[in-house]
Parts: structure tokens; C-alpha cells; sequence
């Protein structure tokens, strides 16, 4: 009885070995990479979203400099075609003196944290609004370190 348990074990073992190595050949993945973007500038923190006229990834652009650092942050989005190609130019969210990263997307808005500099903890939340014209409204308009605690004060 032991033996022919055994063959039968290892008889099915067999036939879903099978199975399973006939199903990995048939069912190959194929991934497809796009590039997005084609800037020379250091880009991270990619998200994506989709409003209503289709899929936009967000993410943060630093230019770098001679030394090799980072310069400061500027949040970009992109729109994507039903293919996941690009469609169009980058279009740029923030620029200017603040260091802007942690981009994020729902709908038509675009949150991100504006910090005073590169070296800064201070930092506003900021909301971004895709529509013509777009709008950037700050979120939290006062931030304070007390200790180890962080208190927001919001804006209306």
C-alpha cells in the first residue's frame, strides 16, 4: 500500500510539475518601459493621477550643479496618452526659490510641500489646481517646531 501511495505521489507531483512548467512557457509577461521624460535634470518622487481628460504622472525636477548637488526641487506633470506615451510638454507646477518636492495627484489637484530652501525643515503645503488659469494656493499657512512636536496653523 506504501508503494503504490508513493507512485501515486509522485505521479501527480509529476503532472502538476507538468502543468505548472507548460503554463510558465505559455504565459509569458511582456513589460513594456516608456520613457517619459528627457531632461537632464535630476528627476524623482513620480505619482500618478488621472483627471478627466486622462493620466498624468507628477514628480520633482532638480537641476545639479557644477559641484554635483542638487539644486532646488520645481514639481512637473506630464500627460500620458491611453498608451502610456507622452503627450505633449512637461508643464511646470512650482519654480522660483523655494526647494518643492513629495508631489501628489487627485483629480485636477496637485498637493506638494514648498520648503524655504535646501537646507530648510519650514515648509508649506501647497495645492496646485490644473485648469486654465492654473492656481497655487498655500494650504497650511504657518508651520512651527516646538520641541519634538510640529504644530500647523491652517490657512481658509
Amino acid at each position: 500500500m506504501k508503494k503504490k501511495l508513493n507512485f501515486a505521489f509522485c505521479l501527480l507531483a509529476g503532472l502538476i510539475l507538468l502543468g505548472c512548467g507548460r503554463m510558465a512557457l505559455a504565459d509569458v509577461l511582456e513589460s513594456i518601459e516608456e520613457q517619459i521624460t528627457a531632461s537632464v535634470d535630476a528627476e524623482t518622487n513620480p505619482r500618478m493621477g488621472e483627471d478627466v481628460s486622462g493620466e498624468i504622472v507628477v514628480y520633482t525636477r532638480r537641476e545639479i550643479l557644477s559641484g554635483g548637488e542638487n539644486g532646488p526641487g520645481d514639481i512637473w506633470y506630464q500627460r500620458l496618452t491611453p498608451e502610456g506615451q507622452p503627450s505633449g510638454s512637461p508643464v511646470m507646477v512650482s519654480s522660483g526659490t523655494t526647494d518643492d518636492m513629495f508631489p501628489d495627484i487627485s483629480g485636477n489637484r496637485i498637493v506638494y510641500t514648498a520648503y524655504e530652501s535646501t537646507s530648510s525643515l519650514y515648509g508649506q503645503l501647497m495645492l496646485y489646481e490644473i485648469k486654465v488659469p492654473p492656481t497655487t494656493t498655500p494650504l497650511i499657512e504657518e508651520a512651527a517646531l516646538f520641541g519634538k512636536h510640529l504644530q500647523l496653523f491652517v490657512g481658509h
